[in-house]
């Protein structure tokens, strides 16, 4: 298993080997020319690992577009984006662990408030990603579609 993160970072259990993610709301001003989206955004050390998704994987996979890495401070932050890109809304956090992590296949355990079980991210090509997202039987009967 690949390690999530420096020894020295504040912001993960060591011990559970658990870091943090978030999932964002981006609403997009319409004259930016991209649509509103979903940023999934997971920490490996000093940085956010972050992929859009303009649908959630609910109950099929879909198309993940792997965004630039992004400050740690949007696993608080809420509120307009510079630039005029728009406004982002927290939909869940929680904490991940690393099932797997190669160049092609992501694999999470993810325990957020909402979003309860694994998150895949697989590519043919490192370019082009497909999320596709399962839970326990409790869990798809617990959450509520954000």
């Amino acid at each position: 298993m690949t390690p999530i993160i420096s020894d020295g970072d504040p912001h993960v259990n060591h011990a559970s080997g658990e870091a943090r993610f978030v999932i964002l709301r981006h609403t997009v001003p319409p004259e930016t020319g991209r649509s509103s989206h979903w940023d999934w955004m997971f920490q490996r050390s000093d940085r956010l690992v972050t992929w859009a998704v303009e649908e959630l994987p609910l109950e099929h996979s879909v198309d993940a577009t792997r965004l630039a890495d992004h400050r740690l401070a949007y696993l608080e932050y809420e509120g307009v984006v510079s630039g005029n890109r728009g406004r982002v809304r927290r939909i869940d956090q929680g904490v991940y662990r690393v099932v797997c992590w190669t160049d092609r296949s992501i694999a999470l355990e993810m325990a957020g408030q909402v979003w309860r079980g694994t998150a895949m991210f697989q590519s043919d090509d490192g370019f082009c990603w497909r999320l596709s997202f399962s839970q326990s039987r409790n869990e798809s009967m617990r959450r509520v579609r954000p």
